[in-house]
């Protein structure tokens, strides 16, 4: 994500580059909050000296931790999706740096395209439940 930003920050900065690099940076908090989440996760799931009841509660707090921590982030991010879906597809139509920095980026995230990386927190989501 950082890295996409940086490269935004290279091409020129019309309005909509400009407005997208500011949208895709609040997945920040989203990115971390489940860093910390899934790192905690790991390492009940990997305590070989814990029962399987004694390990379905420590993930249950863990939840209830990062649940409220996490949901800002993602309702944010929800309710800009949408804006920065539109910005990106318009962009790819405006701006040949751009359409380039998409290839290079699809060529970097192992053939997903910055769409498919774009709605993963909003597919996350569902997964949890």
């Amino acid at each position: 994500q950082n890295n996409f930003i940086n490269k935004l920050s290279n091409l020129p900065q019309t309005p909509e580059v400009i407005k997208l690099a500011e949208k895709i940076s609040n997945l920040s908090p989203i990115i971390a909050s489940s860093n910390i989440f899934v790192k905690e996760l790991l390492n009940v799931v990997a305590n070989k000296e814990q029962d399987i009841i004694t390990k379905t509660n420590k993930i249950a707090q863990l939840f209830q931790t990062y649940a409220p921590l996490m949901e800002e982030a993602y309702i944010s991010y929800y309710q800009a999706y949408d804006e920065i879906a539109k910005l990106h597809n318009d962009l790819l139509k405006k701006l040949e740096p751009y359409k380039i920095l998409s290839a290079d980026f699809k060529i970097f995230a192992n053939g997903l395209d910055v769409n498919a990386i774009m709605i993963q927190p909003i597919q996350r989501v569902p997964r949890y439940q």
